[in-house]
């Protein structure tokens, strides 16, 4: 979009990629998946289980808000540049 100087309008068509590539590399490095950390459960290549403790659901929690923490500020902070850039 840059470089066929798209108007900034325009530009902030690009949020939601960059959002959903965010949050892949975001879950890839915490090695969480948000969806399945929202409904209690993981996958650990055996098919889907419920998280039995309460402790280890609730790392789980903490863990999905910070992907999602993150997520949010990256991708703020990428499409500010995309939109500062001239």
């Amino acid at each position: 979009m840059i470089a066929i100087d798209a108007a900034r309008g325009w530009r902030l068509l690009a949020l939601p990629p960059i959002w959903l590539g965010v949050l892949a590399l975001a879950e890839a490095q915490a090695r969480t998946c948000v969806m399945l950390a929202a409904r209690g459960v993981r996958n650990m290549d055996a098919g889907e289980e419920r998280v039995a403790e309460a402790a280890e659901r609730q790392a789980l929690m903490t863990r999905s808000w910070r992907v999602h923490l993150w997520t949010l500020l990256l991708t703020l902070l990428l499409t500010a540049l995309l939109l500062a850039i001239r």
